[in-house]
C-alpha cells in the first residue's frame, strides 16, 4: 500500500557508493518503510537532521526509492547515471530525544550480513539539509549532545561496563555453583 504523493514537496533520496560516499541522487525521492507499506517521503513527514545524528551506510542491501518522472516505486541496485556504479541505502542514525517515523527502505542481498542494533530512520535531501523522519519526543536539555562532556560520557560508559561485566561474571559463577 503506497499513500498518496505530494510531488511538489518529495525530498530528494540519498544513497552511498561502495566506499560509503553519501550523494543525492535526483529524480530519485526518499522512500521511508513502516512494516511492509512504502511512502514517498515529503517535506512533511521529515525534519532537519537534529544536531549529533549521523548518516549510516547499508551494505548487502538495495535502495528502494520513487522515481519521479516514472511515479513508481523501484529498488534500484546501481546508479542509474553511471553505469556500473553499485548503491547503498542511506539511513539516519538520530541523536538521543527522538524516535523514528519511518525506516530506511531497502530490500536486503541474498546472504546479507547483519546490521547492528541501532534505529535506521529514513533520510533524504532538501534545499541543501540532509532531512530525517524524527520525531522530538524528549525536551530536555540532558538530551542535546552540545551539553554532554565527551568524558563525562566516556566515564559513564565505563562504569556501566564494569558493572555489566561483574554482575555478569558473579552470575556465572553463582550458577556453576
Amino acid at each position: 500500500m503506497q499513500k498518496p504523493v505530494k510531488k511538489n514537496r518529495l525530498i530528494t533520496a540519498v544513497v552511498a557508493n561502495s566506499k560509503g560516499e553519501i550523494f543525492e541522487l535526483e529524480g530519485y525521492c526518499a522512500v521511508g518503510m513502516a512494516g511492509s507499506a512504502l511512502a514517498p517521503l515529503t517535506a512533511e513527514d521529515t525534519i532537519n537532521m537534529p544536531f549529533g545524528g549521523e548518516l549510516l551506510f547499508l551494505p548487502d542491501r538495495k535502495p528502494i526509492l520513487y522515481n519521479a518522472i516514472s511515479g513508481r516505486i523501484e529498488t534500484l541496485i546501481e546508479n542509474p547515471f553511471v553505469s556500473g556504479e553499485k548503491i547503498f541505502p542511506v539511513a539516519a542514525f538520530n541523536s538521543p530525544g527522538y524516535v523514528t517515523s519511518y525506516i530506511s527502505a531497502y530490500e536486503e542481498e541474498k546472504d546479507a550480513g547483519y546490521l547492528p542494533l541501532f534505529s535506521y530512520g529514513a533520510a533524504g535531501w532538501q534545499k541543501g539539509k540532509f532531512r530525517s523522519t524524527a520525531i522530538l519526543v524528549d525536551i530536555e536539555k540532558r538530551q542535546d549532545l552540545r551539553h554532554m562532556k565527551q568524558e563525562d560520557v566516556v566515564a559513564g560508559v565505563y562504569r556501566l561496563r564494569k558493572k555489566c561485566l561483574l554482575t555478569g561474571s558473579e552470575a556465572i559463577w553463582k550458577n556453576a555453583h
